[in-house]
């Protein structure tokens, strides 16, 4: 079976020597996996939303910056079915504050 990204209205599917590359949730911080779900459309503190969701979902890099994840807190941040005029004002540096503070809040629970 392939591959589908677990962001609502994506239909990005992996095919063998594809060009679109998929990465799991970051399963084992609780904080950032809520992130990644709740920027995929969906409500982590809902069970019956998320019950389906496992370690073996992905999201494509589609929803990254420069189609790929970078650092292990980068955040899926585009595309994620938000209305197309709200994306394109949307300015590149306010995404990018927005992965720097969540590194930041992150870094500070430690």
């Amino acid at each position: 079976m392939p591959t589908k990204c677990i962001v609502k209205g994506c239909r990005s599917l992996q095919k063998k020597g594809g060009p679109i590359s998929f990465y799991r949730l970051p399963w084992k911080n609780i904080h950032l996996r809520n992130e990644w779900m709740r920027r995929a459309g969906y409500d982590p503190n809902n069970y019956e939303e998320v019950k389906h969701i496992s370690r073996d979902h992905r999201v494509c890099s589609r929803h990254f910056w420069n189609n790929r994840k970078e650092s292990p807190y980068d955040l899926p941040t585009i595309y994620l079915g938000n209305d197309p005029e709200k994306l394109k004002n949307r300015s590149v540096v306010k995404d990018r504050m927005e992965v720097y503070f969540v590194i930041l809040y992150f870094d500070c629970e430690k």
